[in-house]
């Protein structure tokens, strides 16, 4: 276990996909910072496209 966004980023860097695809809620504010991170790192840091939808 560990932290969400890294144990995803690490199995998309594993498994080097062409397209990873992440959902976001929508929210604002505290719940986006805490939610929203995963999203927010792979856009940043994986290499390959990264699809996000709501």
């Amino acid at each position: 276990m560990g932290n969400p966004r890294f144990v995803v980023l690490d199995e998309v860097k594993r498994r080097k996909p062409d397209l990873a695809v992440v959902g976001i809620h929508g929210l604002s504010g505290l719940p986006r910072t805490i939610l929203g991170t995963v999203a927010e790192t792979l856009v940043a840091d994986a290499e390959c496209d990264v699809l996000v939808v709501q």
